[in-house]
């Protein structure tokens, strides 16, 4: 793809009299080019802000350039719309002089024209104190460190190590040298003392938030624990008789809070129905314990409520049962256990279920009363100093003196903030640390953990023994993967410009920046609040626009709903309320909560509400876990996973056009593993999972565990065992959100609520021989390989898992079968292709490329290479396509292998489209819609209001060929249903440009789905129209995903959804600089489209 060197306004602006058009184009091409220049730096950019300070830094900008470019590129569309015409011919003026700049310096000139521009101040004018200010560290010299405040371009400080705590200087000094570019910072009480700057505490990548029991966990006042976090992150994860008493008391404060005459056996009842895996999996000995050790601490909390907490809470309705927060002031983020909160007073109450140890004065543990001071001070940072702020220690194993109070201490809230910052640098070095280099995991030894606390020491000693015994190549894959997952977490916690929202964009970006990018659900009220069968309350909301809204979220995904505020900072101002998604139409949406509250006060108190994706650090914490459990392997399995063997039948040929019967006995017999490439419409779901099963069943004795990535794909598997001759009894993983109201009965949960004893548990698990579940619910789920031992896990949607998520949970079985097409869309990763290229020599030669491919295609390709033929094979015949459709992606990406089901004549997929269609109504369009199955129609770039994202014009072809393609239906009697015909474009804002074009056109109640080619994915429909809606030959990168050999996995999908016909709409000049998009537009039949 090139860039067109555009030198004249004429050319880089078609339509020259649309001024909110030419604004638009501007600016995208001003972001392309930053973009271009500030990735070859090979840093996470968190904000265009960053990447512009880099661009100065480095000198390509000069400030004058920086004070232009950061407000310029900050202006919406509709902001833009409000300028008079001296302001439109400035911003255009002095906006084109910079495109040009940048032009010059891709084309090879070192030295362009200094542009010029008026004079823009600054939005923070130079004063000399801040109780609390967001800054920037912008270099670093030997005693001093210089600051810009956020903001402001020009205001710059010097702060000098001296006149600061060494141990706040030494850590910027570590950061510095582990993070290349600007550091984000956020700085308590900065103030000028005559001419020295000083400053009482610094909190380093404040949007990095950090867990507060994760700071606390590692604050020890005899000694260093901070290395506790790098040993939590490669921990098994087990859940222990210690947990699940902390858990079941947990459990039994929130329900004696919101019913204080519940009864014990009710309540225990009720956990062992929760955690059922987890406790069947405890020897007798420990259940035993687990619940005479409850019902103790039921009593001791029973006592403590009815006397309301040694008379210090009025009224429990006032009470907040595991209320959510976040400070970015400090960088943490929080759930009580309890808050308290009436008339400007809050008293946090913290639960422990075990005995306070090495207390201090006030007869707390040190790390109970470092939670306790955190918690206080995210009070602080949401509601402001008006409130006053107390915190109290709830030690239920104890009958008496077990409520007490945790005194706020100055001085230990600036140690914990050290804490804090200790904890970021861990994952700074695992995220910011090349593999190449010496990293944390090559530095750390015996002596590391010397002075670490006994536990730390006991587990870190346990993690060095298992690094030790890798070879350097284990260590080299550990290390690059450690790396990859760290800078996952990274960019899910703070973003990365351009490509990725973080958690942080939630209050870095503006609502309109969110709601442009549909990333905000904004507006909302509140219209019900219900109780699930499991007592979460579930929210109805609804639009108060009464717009249709569309959005990225789905169903199951994990949001945050807030309240709304004027300044768009509801969720750093009040508590937030962590949820589930769980129904979604254009104007309504339904959630349900994580906590067992909705405070009435709320729903009066606040008038909208907005939703946001949330983001967890379990699922990296999954991935780590994997690595550990791989390192933990046998040297064979190890050896497997990296595809470290050789071919032992070198006479083995690849079998050719193999029948779905001989593949799946090859996959049965194979011995450690088997591959199996399934292409679109393959059946390898429908009809290889269910010859595979059925076969498994009936000749072996053997439990086998059904696996896939998304819970759409796993219902696909229950129908399958629901169709099977011999009727298969099996247990579904998972949640009855995430399920299809017809598999519901097989989930653990709803079986389980059939028995009442822990025996017929055990022996309703082991008598079972088929269990499915998402890649994700089994994780969550490690005590289930305790009671049960499987000899074969299948795996679907296999290349769509990252690696991390699988090496662990494989090593489990004697066998696995993964089943995947990985020419279809991949994992799915916040990082660019080129960061996750794996750049060690060694490595590469064994066939490890990135590490944001699937372990599916990276050993498929590692098993085709060294012709490991009884590992794999490829399904080649394939039902959904028609040949015509079918010819184009056969032959560019599956090496012509694709084949249909049967030449017979009455097999639909050779005989021709006009067959269909007796009567033609005499145009253009239904005369070439009734006659050609792969049609291309050219969007002119020139006509309709067209810009980055949306393409009117386009939406207005689509809407033409719906009109013909329905009226070729009725004339023929043709019943139009939703399997009928489906709209693919790359962006969400054309999605909703085709949605309002075709409700104008009154065609709107067709059962059409207008999506992106991502959600398409597993369907199909008998017409796929794609919008490509790109009119500049750079934005291609937006609509490809392109794998290590070229192929485009988008277009892949998008054209294998079809059965019947797909018509193209596109940008034939943009799309021409693409050689894959020349040759289908070649190959297309070309229809004409005139207004």
């Amino acid at each position: 793809m090139h860039l067109k060197d555009y030198q004249t306004k004429e050319h880089l602006f078609p339509d020259s009299s649309d001024f909110k058009a030419r604004f638009e184009i501007l600016t995208l091409e001003l972001n392309y080019c930053i973009r271009k220049f500030s990735d070859k730096s090979g840093q996470i950019f968190f904000t265009l802000k960053e990447r512009l300070q880099y661009l100065k830094t480095v000198g390509l900008i000069s400030s004058s350039q920086l004070k232009f470019l950061s407000p310029f590129l900050k202006i919406s569309i509709d902001e833009a719309g409000y300028f008079t015409k001296d302001e439109q011919n400035y911003y255009i003026d002095t906006g084109f002089q910079h495109y040009i700049y940048f032009q010059n310096l891709l084309s090879g000139i070192s030295n362009p024209p200094v542009v010029s521009n008026g004079d823009i101040p600054d939005n923070l004018n130079p004063q000399s104190h801040w109780k609390e200010i967001r800054a920037h560290i912008i270099s670093i010299h030997d005693d001093s460190a210089e600051l810009i405040i956020h903001d402001s371009e020009d205001f710059k400080i010097l702060i000098h190590f001296n006149k600061i705590e060494s141990i706040f200087s030494s850590q910027i000094k570590k950061v510095s040298n582990i993070v290349k570019g600007n550091i984000p910072v956020y700085i308590h009480s900065l103030r000028q003392d005559k001419t020295d700057w000083t400053l009482d505490s610094i909190v380093l990548f404040p949007d990095y938030l950090i867990d507060v029991t994760s700071i606390s966990e590692s604050y020890d006042p005899k000694g260093n624990s901070i290395l506790r976090q790098f040993v939590n992150l490669f921990s098994k994860r087990i859940t222990t008789k210690s947990i699940l008493i902390g858990t079941a008391v947990n459990e039994f404060l929130d329900e004696l809070i919101l019913n204080p005459q519940a009864e014990y056996k009710y309540l225990v009842q009720r956990v062992f129905h929760k955690y059922s895996i987890s406790l069947c999996a405890l020897n007798d000995e420990d259940i035993q314990e687990f619940f005479a050790a409850t019902e103790l601490h039921f009593q001791h909390l029973s006592k403590i409520i009815s006397t309301s907490f040694n008379s210090q809470i009025q009224d429990f309705k006032k009470c907040l049962l595991e209320p959510s927060f976040y400070s970015i002031q400090y960088g943490i983020q929080g759930r009580l256990d309890l808050l308290y909160e009436v008339d400007n007073f809050n008293h946090v109450i913290e639960l422990k279920s075990g005995r306070p140890y090495q207390v201090n004065s006030e007869g707390i543990s040190p790390s109970h009363h470092a939670q306790a001071c955190l918690y206080l001070m995210i009070l602080e940072s949401v509601f402001g100093e008006n409130y006053k702020n107390e915190a109290s220690i709830l030690y239920s194993s104890l009958a008496f003196d077990n409520f007490r109070k945790a005194v706020d201490q100055k001085s230990l809230r600036r140690r914990l903030i050290e804490i804090r910052n200790s904890v970021f640098l861990v994952h700074a070095h695992l995220c910011f640390v090349r593999p190449e280099s010496l990293t944390l995991l090559d530095i750390l030894n015996e002596g590391s953990f010397l002075s670490s606390n006994m536990f730390t020491k006991r587990d870190g000693l346990e993690w060095l023994k298992k690094w030790q015994q890798l070879t350097d190549f284990e260590k080299k894959y550990i290390k690059y993967f450690t790396f990859f997952i760290s800078r996952e977490q990274l960019i899910s916690k703070c973003g990365m410009e351009g490509s990725f929202q973080g958690l942080a964009s939630m209050w870095l970006l503006s609502p309109k920046e969110k709601e442009s990018q549909f990333s905000l659900l904004s507006n909302l009220i509140i219209k019900g609040v219900f109780r699930s069968v499991d007592d979460t309350p579930l929210l109805t909301l609804s639009s108060l626009s009464g717009e249709n809204s569309i959005t990225q979220f789905r169903i199951g995904d994990t949001l945050v709903l807030y309240p709304q505020t004027s300044d768009g900072q509801g969720m750093l101002k009040s508590m937030v309320y962590k949820c589930t998604l769980i129904h979604s139409s254009q104007q309504q949406f339904q959630v349900r909560l994580r906590g067992r509250q909705f405070r009435e006060e709320d729903e009066k108190l606040f008038d909208q509400w907005c939703l946001e994706s949330d983001s967890m650090d379990r699922p990296f914490l999954y991935q780590y876990s994997n690595l550990n459990e791989w390192m933990s392997s046998s040297i064979d399995y190890r050896k497997r996973i990296l595809g470290l063997f050789e071919n032992t039948n070198s006479d083995s040929s690849e079998p050719q056009d193999e029948s779905v019967g001989d593949l799946c006995q090859r996959a049965i017999k194979a011995s450690d593993f088997f591959l199996l490439w399934g292409p679109p419409g393959s059946g390898k779901t429908s009809v290889v999972l269910n010859n595979l099963i059925h076969q498994i069943l009936e000749n072996t004795n053997e439990s086998i565990l059904l696996l896939a990535y998304t819970n759409k794909a796993v219902d696909e598997i229950c129908q399958v065992l629901s169709k099977i001759e011999s009727e298969t009894d099996y247990i579904r993983i998972g949640s009855r959100y995430g399920t299809s109201l017809q598999y519901q009965s097989q989930l653990l949960d709803n079986k389980i609520n059939k028995l009442s004893t822990r025996k017929e548990v055990i022996n309703l698990i082991k008598s079972t021989r088929v269990f499915t579940a998402t890649i994700a619910s089994i994780q969550g789920k490690p005590e289930l390989f305790t009671l049960k031992k499987f000899d074969l896990v299948i795996i679907d949607e296999a290349s769509q898992i990252l690696e991390p998520n699988l090496i662990g949970i494989l090593s489990r079985f004697k066998k696995f079968i993964l089943i995947g097409d990985h020419l279809q869309l991949p994992a799915v990763s916040a990082q660019l292709d080129h960061e996750c290229e794996i750049k060690d020599t060694e490595l590469i030669q064994h066939g490890f490329f990135r590490t944001n491919e699937s372990l599916f295609e990276r050993l498929y390709r590692q098993c085709k290479t060294k012709k490991l033929h009884n590992h794999y094979g490829m399904l080649t015949k394939q039902g959904r396509m028609h040949e015509d459709i079918m010819k184009f992606p056969s032959s560019r990406f599956y090496e012509n292998n694709l084949k249909i089901i049967s030449k017979s004549k009455e097999n639909r997929q050779i005989v021709p489209l006009s067959s269909h269609y007796q009567n033609i109504p005499d145009t253009d369009f239904s005369k070439s819609l009734s006659s050609y199955r792969t049609i291309f129609i050219n969007s002119d770039s020139s006509l309709g209001n067209h810009s980055f994202k949306k393409n009117t014009h386009e939406a207005k072809i689509i809407v033409q060929v719906l009109k013909e393609l329905y009226e070729l239906f009725k004339v023929n009697n043709k019943q139009w249903t939703e399997n009928t015909c489906g709209v693919i474009t790359p962006f969400r804002i054309q999605i909703s440009t085709i949605q309002d074009e075709l409700t104008k056109a009154g065609i709107n109640h067709l059962p059409i789905t207008v999506d992106t080619v991502e959600r398409y994915q597993g369907g199909a429909r008998d017409i796929i129209i794609i919008s490509s809606c790109i009119s500049l030959a750079h934005q291609l990168e937006q609509i490809s995903s392109l794998n290590h050999l070229g192929i485009d996995r988008k277009l892949n999908v998008a054209l294998t959804r079809a059965r019947e016909q797909i018509i193209f709409v596109g940008n034939k000049n943009a799309l021409y600089n693409s050689l894959i998009y020349k040759q289908l537009i070649d190959e297309y039949h070309h229809l004409e489209y005139n207004n």
